[in-house]
């Protein structure tokens, strides 16, 4: 791993275990707004407890159209799924520049050609495959990168 950035991020947000991991996402790229998957509302405190001032938003993800995001979204937190693809890849359109997607669940049947296909999208940047959940960056400015720790 050449990039101080990605070391970085792996070292503090990523090496700490799954526990824990959201909060300090959200305190590694200090989100504005951020929207999380109903099916993961739990995590809704660990969102606002890594940034205290995230706006944060639960939406729908399983029915396909979550409710409208008309801002733009620093942080998303979602469960994959091929009940969710369509609203996740909805969202990744109002996503800013310095957003993080974090994925649950990405090595679940079914999940996982849906999890190749979001690290190949064009508007995705740098991926970190973390076993059980996957984080892509959306910064389109760096090259592609994948990092299966």
């Amino acid at each position: 791993m050449q990039s101080p950035s990605d070391y970085r991020l792996v070292r503090e947000v990523i090496k700490g275990g799954p526990d824990g991991v959201v909060g300090r996402m959200a305190m590694h790229i200090k989100p504005r707004r951020a929207v999380v998957d109903c099916r993961l509302s739990h995590i809704i405190e660990n969102v606002r407890a890594g940034w205290k001032g995230t706006e944060v938003t639960v939406a729908d993800l399983c029915s396909g159209a979550p409710r409208k995001v008309e801002a733009e979204v620093d942080m998303i937190v979602a469960q994959l799924g091929e009940d969710s693809l369509e609203a996740i890849s909805g969202l990744m359109s109002r996503a800013s520049k310095k957003a993080a997607l974090m994925l649950f669940d990405i090595r679940q049947k079914g999940s996982w050609p849906l999890w190749k296909q979001l690290c190949k999208d064009e508007r995705t940047g740098v991926a970190f495959d973390c076993r059980s959940y996957g984080i892509l960056m959306m910064d389109r400015t760096r090259y592609k990168e994948y990092y299966k720790l």
